[in-house]
């Protein structure tokens, strides 16, 4: 669910919300309006409509896959109205089989959860069933709390998260920024990072052989079920996180106070959600994918680059930082400007090599050395592998035959006649 650059309702007209950053923390803000902290009035409230939809999608399935599975469409759309409009009136009758083919993974089986330290759990297909049977709506009421426990616990989360998004330039790093600075030397001295010590730790190989013994999940016409197959392999995973970071009750405090382990595991489900991913994704992986995604070595070898391109990112942030020099008053505001800057220059870059390119193709497409110093321009003068087609092509007329004329249509009045090599 999108919170920023998305409109919503405020007095009856649409605005756009925007983060604004500084150094202390972030906030959610209107565009083309004074700055001002709109997180709480914006969240959940004004974005209800977003996580009614995304509750929705949790709960049951999306209509496409039902036509793609050829399920029951009638039977789909009488638990769609049961779930997403609870003030309408309920159907005369549905069995427990009319609804669980439509039901995602999570409320297939009892839901459980802890609110106010308390452990609240429901079957939706039974509350569906008795709802249905008796005529009392108020039976889906366990469904109901759940949402609005969701809807308080993602807020609250996500505020959380727009309050940390601070433009960080103080001393107090995060777990991911101090673990990236302690790769750092080694990689600005060799141009590469050492993690053997952390596949070591990690028992990466032990973990790739858990999650090569889980067997893809098939139905009856021997077709992968991919979301399936995938939250085995996410299982496996979170059983062989305790071997490393150990339990709530008897937790390994020494791995858990390890940067750069910390950042390795997160590094290794990031990997894991993108090439098994459990959510909706156009990813269809051959049975030749899942052997080689799933080597320890490719593992071992993406979880390297993917470090080493954070580290790279994590330099030149700091260099930008030390550039434009960054105080504890910078805003949103600023890294806009210095954005915009960056992206003229980019451009600019851009453009001038592709009109040296272009010179070099004209003038001598043999020349292996910068072709705008003007020895090296005047060199290539001098041979004949300029293009006259080329030089018509750009230019509008033909380039002359005579070698004064010539050097003045390429070389400009300039350095026009000149064979000083200076």
């Amino acid at each position: 669910m999108r919170v920023t650059k998305v409109k919503v309702k405020d007095a009856g007209k649409d605005k756009m919300v925007l983060i604004h950053r500084k150094t202390t923390g972030a906030q959610l803000v209107y565009s083309g309006q004074p700055v001002s902290n709109e997180t709480n009035t914006i969240l959940p409230d004004k974005k209800r409509d977003s996580f009614d939809l995304s509750i929705l999608n949790k709960t049951i399935i999306k209509f496409e896959t039902v036509r793609k599975q050829k399920l029951n469409i009638d039977q789909y759309k009488t638990l769609e109205k049961i779930i997403k409009y609870p003030k309408q009136e309920l159907p005369t009758q549905i069995k427990a089989e009319e609804i669980l083919p439509f039901l995602n993974h999570k409320f297939q089986e009892p839901v459980k959860y802890w609110k106010e330290g308390k452990e609240e759990k429901f079957n939706l297909t039974l509350l569906i069933v008795e709802a249905v049977k008796a005529q009392d709506k108020r039976i889906l009421q366990p469904y109901h709390e759940w949402k609005e426990w969701y809807i308080k616990t993602k807020s609250d989360l996500l505020k959380k998260s727009i309050e940390n998004n601070r433009i960080d330039l103080s001393d107090n790093l995060s777990k991911r920024k101090k673990a990236l600075q302690a790769w750092e030397t080694d990689f600005t001295t060799t141009g590469s990072i050492d993690l053997s010590h952390y596949h070591k730790v990690y028992m990466t190989d032990v973990l790739c052989k858990m999650l090569q013994e889980v067997k893809p999940l098939t139905d009856e016409r021997g077709k992968i079920n991919t979301n399936a197959y995938h939250r085995e392999l996410k299982k496996a995973l979170q059983t062989h996180q305790p071997a490393i970071f150990g339990t709530r009750e008897a937790p390994n405090e020494t791995n858990r106070l390890n940067n750069q382990l910390s950042i390795y595991h997160l590094e290794v489900v990031k990997y894991m959600e993108h090439y098994f991913p459990i959510k909706t994704s156009k990813r269809r992986n051959t049975a030749d994918d899942i052997v080689h995604y799933l080597k320890a070595q490719t593992l071992k070898t993406t979880i390297e680059k993917q470090l080493v391109n954070a580290i790279r990112a994590n330099i030149i942030q700091q260099g930008k930082t030390n550039h434009h020099e960054l105080k504890a008053d910078t805003s949103s505001s600023d890294l806009t400007k210095i954005k915009t800057n960056e992206a003229f220059v980019l451009n600019l870059i851009g453009a001038c090599a592709f009109a040296a390119n272009n010179i070099r193709n004209m003038v001598d497409n043999e020349q292996t050395l910068d072709v705008l110093g003007k020895r090296e321009f005047i060199d290539s003068l001098t041979g004949t592998r300029i293009s006259s087609q080329l030089y018509s092509f750009f230019f509008g007329e033909s380039l002359s035959t005579s070698k004064a004329e010539k050097e003045t249509q390429l070389w400009g009045n300039t350095w026009s006649g000149t064979t000083n090599t200076e």
